[in-house]
């Protein structure tokens, strides 16, 4: 999980790019090929293009978040090129 980045705690990115990651798996699920996301984020002045959620029931191919007490804060960013094997969230995929 989270080919680019995978994080349990409360993370800020500003001004980043995060691109061409690719999150696999052959049997199960690879979710978040750029980001997964465990706790509260907030992305600012960034971008999150061509990730790759791949294989088996992958979500989430630029972000996948995972918890219900959290939130995802975007502003000013771009997603764009995120693709997930299973169509369950090219660019976003939340799991609550």
């Amino acid at each position: 999980h989270g080919g680019g980045i995978r994080s349990s705690g409360t993370l800020t990115i500003e001004q980043s790019m995060i691109s061409n990651n690719t999150a696999s798996s052959t049997s199960a699920g690879a979710h978040g090929g750029g980001l997964n996301l465990n706790n509260s984020t907030t992305i600012l002045n960034s971008t999150i293009v061509n990730n790759t959620a791949a294989g088996g029931s992958s979500q989430g191919g630029g972000i996948r978040m995972n918890n219900a007490s959290t939130t995802l804060t975007i502003k000013n960013s771009t997603l764009s090129g995120n693709t997930a094997a299973a169509g369950l969230g090219g660019g976003i995929n939340i799991n609550y």
